[in-house]
């Protein structure tokens, strides 16, 4: 909290000896604690200067929560992956659950809500309670945590399902579940405005294509899955059709459906985001007439290289902002760059930007080793890259999956 800001509110406070501060206009009270959005600790402070406070800041305090199981501190690394670094969570499933007991009025407030599916019975029926109580969410985040959906018990899975069913709802993501019932997920992709799975599979179940398909309102399509059967329903006749995608993620190598994929939004899509991992396959687009932005998230490898295939594939498009993200995870020094020269018979004036990103997945490096494997990343992609303006940045710090969603 600012100086001058915390001595306003401390000023603001010692009118209650007067009893008036409830003279204070209210909405002054709210612009005040509108600043301190993002200081969880200043927020926690100012709920207890005096009632006035109380409503502004818990409504920001619970605004965006994350609930998790009680034993979450034993993740496994994989469980961890999803998480790793989000040092914050909101408290466990029981816990929040019991605060929901005490301050029903509490659980209006929440907007945004992640939740690690449990793994027990008993955290099943309050965690249930908490998504019946809730009700103005507009973002919901599921971590299975590999659990199968068969496990949760009928009030926890119904009740979910339900949740997904709200009108307020437009943003679902759903990671790390395994038998999740494929026609309620195709319900609610037609509902929400942005849509992620990430290694999330369906349930089969008895179906026939459907003749009139709806149209998903889906915006933002985030598919960090390479599972064939999820393509598959998505894919077919029983989801309903991509007419509104205007931004898309997809995962690259050992996508067999990378192609079907891009078809299925080509006429809409302005944004494509593209998880390249190492590299293990070339990759070139199909048409994509009102594509606008192309973002690749490259993963290291013994040799660092521009994509194959990337001139071909820029060549195809309209003028396009480019991004490549490079990341970076050793601790010596960034790996060598692949002697293959330019980026032959490229036209530079097809690209309107291009920005070159690298990202440290290692915040124990040094810094002078940091500023050198810098300094060869930018003067690697200068030569690869000849004739481009070209913008490098550096990421110092990798957020966890779940906080890099949107």
């Amino acid at each position: 909290m600012s100086a001058n800001l915390a001595e306003l509110i401390e000023g603001i406070a010692s009118l209650q000896v007067y009893n008036s501060v409830y003279a204070v206009p209210p909405e002054l009270v709210a612009k005040i604690v509108d600043e301190l959005e993002h200081d969880r600790a200043s927020l926690k402070a100012c709920s207890f200067v005096a009632t006035p406070f109380r409503g502004p800041s818990q409504r920001h305090l619970l605004r965006s929560i994350w609930i998790h199981r009680e034993n979450w501190k034993y993740y496994s690394n994989r469980q961890k992956g999803l998480h790793k670094g989000t040092t914050v969570p909101s408290g466990t499933i029981k816990s929040f659950s019991s605060l929901l007991s005490e301050s029903p009025y509490l659980a209006g407030y929440i907007r945004d809500l992640t939740i690690d599916l449990p793994d027990s019975a008993d955290e099943d029926i309050p965690l249930a309670g908490v998504l019946q109580s809730a009700p103005n969410l507009e973002r919901f985040v599921i971590s299975g945590l590999s659990t199968r959906w068969t496990d949760l018990s009928p009030a926890l899975a119904s009740t979910i399902l339900d949740v997904f069913m709200r009108p307020s709802l437009s943003i679902l993501h759903l990671l790390d579940i395994q038998g999740i019932p494929e026609s309620e997920v195709m319900r609610a992709l037609s509902a929400m405005n942005i849509f992620s799975l990430h290694t999330t599979t369906f349930d089969p179940e008895p179906h026939t294509d459907s003749i009139h398909r709806p149209v998903s309102n889906a915006k933002h399509l985030l598919l960090g899955t390479n599972h064939s059967s999820t393509y598959e329903a998505l894919l077919s006749r029983r989801a309903p059709k991509f007419g509104n995608v205007k931004r898309l993620f997809l995962t690259l190598n050992g996508n067999r459906h990378f192609d079907e994929a891009l078809m299925s939004v080509a006429n809409t899509l302005t944004c494509l985001e593209l998880d390249c991992g190492r590299l293990n396959t070339s990759f070139q687009l199909p048409t994509l007439p009102h594509l606008c932005t192309l973002i690749l998230h490259i993963s290291q490898d013994l040799t660092r290289r521009i994509p194959e295939g990337l001139a071909r594939t820029l060549r195809g498009l309209q003028l396009v902002s480019l991004t490549m993200i490079f990341a970076i995870q050793n601790r010596i020094v960034e790996e060598p760059w692949a002697d293959e020269g330019p980026l032959i018979d490229l036209d530079a004036r097809l690209i309107e930007e291009t920005h070159c990103k690298l990202l440290f997945l290692d915040p124990t490096t040094r810094p002078p080793v940091r500023d050198s494997a810098y300094a060869s990343f930018c003067q690697a992609l200068r030569a690869a890259l000849p004739g481009f303006l070209t913008e490098f940045s550096r990421i110092e710090n990798e957020h966890s999956y779940i906080s890099r969603l949107p």
